[in-house]
């Protein structure tokens, strides 16, 4: 999408079923995608609402000085 990363000050990874535990998945993604050590990143697990609270959670996060970019990132594994 042509987006600078380090233009992204937040991340949040939403998913009812993670990849990981520990370390956080949005942590892996931070790294996998590249972005600043100072990016915010963590996970949400939520289900049906968690997308609307993920919404809500990055317009409160984008209402706080210095950050203006929130990426969401949303992922599941209904069956393996």
């Amino acid at each position: 999408m042509n987006i600078d990363r380090s233009t992204i000050d937040a991340l949040f990874f939403l998913s009812n079923t993670p990849d990981y535990r520990i370390p956080a998945t949005s942590t892996m993604m931070q790294s996998r995608l590249g972005l600043s050590e100072s990016t915010i990143c963590f996970d949400m697990s939520l289900a049906c609402s968690g997308y609307i609270f993920a919404l809500s959670t990055a317009f409160a996060y984008a209402s706080i000085n210095n950050i203006n970019r929130v990426l969401i990132l949303v992922g599941e594994t209904l069956s393996k």
